[in-house]
């Protein structure tokens, strides 16, 4: 591996801590943006953001989480209602469900 691409993963990596932050702050279209190169880099980690019947404390009145791209949205329906793709920004996130921040949705993660 070149020391660029190391550089670069290394980057990537910090920068998916701070997708969260990116969130609070406003700044959708640049966590989308994030969420989109983290994809590339690790497709396994890719998911998109949904809006959900449940309600929550936020400014969508509503549960707004990132679910990984394999699981079925049943299993996420079952839990919070029904779920669409977020109006807020494009719905690209990177899933995580180590306890990091933010998973570029007002909600988090969804971790079965």
């Amino acid at each position: 591996m070149t020391r660029a691409l190391l550089l670069a993963l290394v980057v990537a990596c910090d920068q998916a801590s701070s997708v969260g932050r990116f969130v609070r702050d406003g700044a959708e279209e640049a966590a989308a943006a994030h969420g989109e190169l983290l994809c590339k880099i690790n497709a396994s980690k890719c998911g998109h953001v949904y809006a959900c019947d449940a309600t929550a404390d936020n400014d969508l009145g509503q549960v707004e989480i990132c679910v990984q791209n394999d699981t079925p949205i049943e299993d996420v329906e079952a839990q919070y209602g029904a779920c669409e793709p977020t109006p807020r920004h494009t719905g690209l996130c990177y899933w995580h469900c180590d306890g990091g921040a933010g998973c570029n949705a007002l909600s988090g993660c969804w971790c079965p």
